[in-house]
C-alpha cells in the first residue's frame, strides 16, 4: 500500500497542487491515501507529520510544485523498491515542464542539478530528491525520518544517513517528473539568495549538513569536503561561467553566495 505525502507551501501553488492530485488519480498504481500537509514549516517537519499519519508500507513524497511525467511513475518507483537489492529510496528523473519558457530552459542548462536525464535501467544516483521519491516506511522511521529543524539540506542529509546504513538511492528507469525553474532573472536571483541564506543558517547550527551535491547521476563521491575546497570550487565555477558567457548561471551563483554571506553574518558566524 502506498501513502503519498505532499507538504503545501502556500495558496500560490494551489492550482498546481490540484493538477498533481489529478496526476495521482490516473496512476497505474494508485496510492491508497494522500496526505496534504498545509501550513507546517520547515519542509522536513511537514513531511514527517504527514508520514506519521500514513498507513502504507511505501511512503511517496512529492512537492506541491511538481507534476508526474506519465501514468506509470509510481509503479516504476515502487517496482524498484521491491525488486532491486538494497534499495532504500527511489526517485525519478527531473525534467523541465513541456511548457517551460526560453529563460527557464536557459537557466536549467546553466544551473547544476536543475534537471537530470531519464535512465533506462535502475541507476545509483544522488539525484534522488524529496520533490519526488519513494521510501520504505519502516526504514524511514528506523533512520529517524527527515531533519525537522533546518530550512535547507534535508535531502542530502537523509540520503547520507541512508547510505551510511548500507542502503542505495536509485533513480527508476523510464520515470520522470516535471519541476519548473523560476520564470525570470529577478525571481531566480531571489530564489538563490534565499537558498544561500537558509544554507548558511543550517550549516551554522548543524555543521554536519555541509555535504556534497554532485551534478547528475553520480553514485560514488566524497560526501564531505573542507571549507577551502568548497570555496575554491565556487570561485572556479564562477570564473568558468564568466569565460563561457553563462550569465544566468553566474547570476544564480552570485546570488547564492551573497545570500550565504548575509545569512552567515546575520547569524553570528559558525559556532564551535
Amino acid at each position: 500500500m502506498i501513502s503519498v505525502i505532499i507538504p503545501s507551501a502556500g495558496e500560490e501553488r494551489e492550482a498546481n497542487l490540484q493538477a498533481l492530485l489529478q496526476d495521482l488519480r490516473v496512476q497505474s498504481t494508485r496510492p491508497a491515501e494522500v496526505h496534504v500537509v498545509r501550513g507546517v514549516r520547515p519542509s522536513g517537519r511537514a513531511r514527517n507529520q504527514g508520514a506519521r499519519g500514513a498507513r502504507g508500507q511505501v511512503l511517496v513524497f512529492l512537492d506541491d510544485d511538481v507534476r508526474l511525467g506519465h501514468e506509470g511513475v509510481l509503479e516504476a518507483m515502487v517496482r524498484c523498491l521491491q525488486t532491486v537489492p538494497k534499495v532504500g529510496m527511489v526517485g525519478a528523473a527531473q525534467l523541465l515542464p513541456p511548457h517551460a519558457g526560453w529563460f527557464q530552459r536557459a537557466a536549467a542548462r546553466q544551473v547544476p542539478r536543475s534537471t537530470s536525464p531519464v535512465v533506462r535501467v535502475p541507476t545509483n544516483s544522488d539525484m534522488v530528491v524529496t520533490a519526488c521519491c519513494a521510501v520504505w516506511r519502516d526504514l524511514f522511521w528506523e533512520l529517524g525520518g527527515f531533519h525537522e529543524e533546518v530550512p535547507r539540506g534535508v535531502d542530502p542529509e537523509f540520503r547520507h544517513r541512508l547510505r551510511k546504513a548500507g542502503w542505495r538511492t536509485v533513480v527508476a528507469p523510464e520515470a520522470w517528473f516535471y519541476h519548473p525553474m523560476p520564470e525570470g532573472l529577478l525571481a531566480l536571483c531571489r530564489t538563490f539568495f534565499r537558498n544561500g541564506r537558509e544554507s548558511a543558517w543550517a550549516v551554522r547550527r548543524f555543521p554536519e549538513l555541509a555535504l556534497e551535491n554532485p551534478d547528475g547521476h553520480v553514485a560514488e563521491f566524497e560526501p564531505r569536503r573542507s571549507q577551502a575546497y568548497r570555496a575554491a570550487r565556487h570561485l572556479l565555477r564562477l570564473v568558468e561561467g564568466v569565460l563561457t558567457l553563462r550569465w544566468i548561471g553566474v547570476a544564480a551563483r552570485l546570488s547564492y553566495l551573497a545570500g550565504y554571506a548575509s545569512g552567515y553574518v546575520s547569524s553570528g558566524g559558525r559556532k564551535g
